[in-house]
């Protein structure tokens, strides 16, 4: 009996997902600018504003470092 090919529904299940993270991370990085911006406009104090920018660097950068590691998981999975 053969062996059976998963690859296309690996690549199904890869394209879904790619497009599901994408978009959620679309939409947390558009909630993340609105509250920024309001936050922006309310902090006069500079420090606080300068630690609420370092956190939403953070924030964005661990989200992008998460869906790369998750790809490329996902990629060698496909690929062997």
């Amino acid at each position: 009996m053969p062996k059976k090919d998963n690859r296309t529904l690996n690549y199904l299940s890869f394209f879904l997902y790619f497009c599901f993270a994408k978009r959620l991370s679309y939409f947390i990085f558009k909630k993340g600018i609105k509250t920024y911006l309001f936050f922006k406009l309310q902090i006069k104090n500079k420090t606080k504003l300068k630690k609420l920018n370092n956190f939403i660097f953070k924030f964005l950068k661990t989200l992008l470092f998460v869906n790369k590691k998750f790809n490329y998981q996902l990629l060698l999975n496909i690929l062997y």
